[in-house]
């Protein structure tokens, strides 16, 4: 959607490699990001657009076709199309769908975001006792 896409990236694995603030800086940078993404896909709806509403948990990334477009929620208008829609976070097993939109449709995603299973591995150093 944005071409600039692929430099904010860079910025933000840049950032991330810093304390607080630089993590401060990839948060506010992922937010800009998703609101240019958000107000491209907007001017492209035109008449007859489509409204799409995804509702993750918070602190989780929503994008749409490769482009993030918010965090925790996004509201959308697009053209009528089909798109992938992803909801990732640290915590929580990615979640993934192709949606197809048709003209002056309204859909609400709203999915039920799985934990990862544990995976405690057990390394015992020394004689067992």
């Amino acid at each position: 959607v944005v071409p600039a896409l692929q430099k904010t990236s860079d910025r933000l694995r840049q950032a991330g490699r810093g304390g607080r603030q630089q993590q401060v800086s990839v948060a506010a940078a992922l937010e800009d990001e998703a609101a240019r993404n958000r107000q491209a896909l907007a001017a492209t709806a035109g008449e007859g657009g489509s409204e799409l509403h995804v509702k993750g948990p918070a602190g989780t990334v929503i994008s749409l076709d490769r482009h993030v477009v918010g965090r925790g929620t996004a509201s959308l208008k697009l053209a009528p199309g089909s798109y992938r829609v992803r909801i990732a976070g640290p915590a929580y097993v990615t979640w993934e769908e192709q949606v197809q939109l048709e003209a002056g449709a309204s859909r609400t995603l709203e999915p039920k975001m799985e934990r990862p299973a544990s995976t405690s591995n057990v390394i015992q150093i020394g004689p067992k006792s």
